[in-house]
């Protein structure tokens, strides 16, 4: 029975059964019940999807996704005990998937895919528990993608910094970091200096991160002669002033920059500059940032 609703499922998204096993990206996953989930639910069709996962030799990208309430992740350990044995060897793996998205609760899915370099990590939690993060097999992860589907990255800065402490600690050779969610760079940034050896940064657009010049509620100042040009001359200040200081902190948190994306389609080429004068002076280029996962979150 959960075989076959699994397979039901999932054939409309590959088109037919048979073109499971050449199918290089799986993005659907637990799909089956009124949103959130249970646990009981997705227990019960999780071994069908393993079997379904050990028969896609060509697999490359899998999105694991269980829709699961966030107070219901103390049961994550029911799931996690049909991946691994005891003492955390897994049980299968597959190993030809490089790329990985999951929540906290289901990076242990790494020792599962001992291939995965690519990896973007979705928290679930609103108070994140570190002990999640620390997987071993993590260190390989060169290119991570962080996001929350509630709430924004300061809040964690702010009130569990050990997260993001902890995070830099199990994934050390992270070259590539996309962090969009977040509004205030300067209160987040730091808190994960732990990234030595990055060299690309991607951080939300200047107007996110709150350095567009406000013109105020009232607009009559603006419209009296020459205020257009006044206008306008303060919102490029302001964005250049913005520019400048991301390119600073950006430089400042990580040493080994080298690409600095402000937004998906400025990026700055920090390998140019020759003393912090230089920043005045560097161009962006109309480079499109595009992520190695870029699909719509359900939560």
């Amino acid at each position: 029975m959960a075989d076959s609703r699994v397979i039901q499922r999932y054939t409309q998204y590959v088109g037919c059964p048979t073109d499971f096993a050449h199918s290089k990206m799986f993005y659907r996953s637990f799909d089956f019940g009124p949103y959130p989930a249970e646990t009981e639910n997705v227990l019960v069709y999780c071994p069908a999807l393993i079997r379904l996962l050990k028969s896609m030799s060509q697999l490359r990208k899998f999105k694991f996704d269980t829709f699961l309430h966030p107070e219901d992740c103390g049961e994550y350990a029911k799931i996690r005990d049909l991946f691994l044995a005891p003492g955390q060897a897994p049980r299968f793996q597959l190993k030809g998937i490089t790329s990985l998205y999951v929540d906290e609760y289901s990076l242990f899915l790494l020792a599962i895919c001992p291939k995965v370099n690519t990896l973007r990590l979705e928290i679930i939690d609103r108070r994140p528990d570190t002990s999640h993060i620390d997987w071993p097999l993590a260190a390989r992860v060169r290119y991570l993608h962080l996001a929350h589907h509630s709430r924004r990255w300061e809040a964690i800065a702010e009130e569990t910094p050990e997260f993001c402490h902890a995070i830099t600690r199990s994934m050390p050779n992270v070259a590539t970091l996309v962090l969009e969610t977040i509004d205030d760079a300067q209160s987040v940034l730091p808190k994960f200096y732990g990234f030595a050896s990055l060299e690309t940064l991607v951080i939300p657009d200047l107007e996110t991160l709150g350095f567009a010049f406000h013109r105020g509620w009232c607009g009559t100042p603006w419209v009296r002669p020459g205020g257009r040009e006044r206008l306008q001359q303060l919102e490029a200040e302001a964005l250049e002033n913005g520019r400048r200081e991301m390119m600073t902190l950006a430089l400042d948190v990580f040493p080994q920059l080298r690409r600095l994306w402000i937004g998906r389609d400025e990026m700055y080429d920090l390998s140019l500059l020759r003393g912090s004068d230089a920043l005045d002076d560097l161009a962006a280029n109309n480079i499109q940032f595009t992520p190695a996962w870029d699909i719509v979150s359900r939560y």
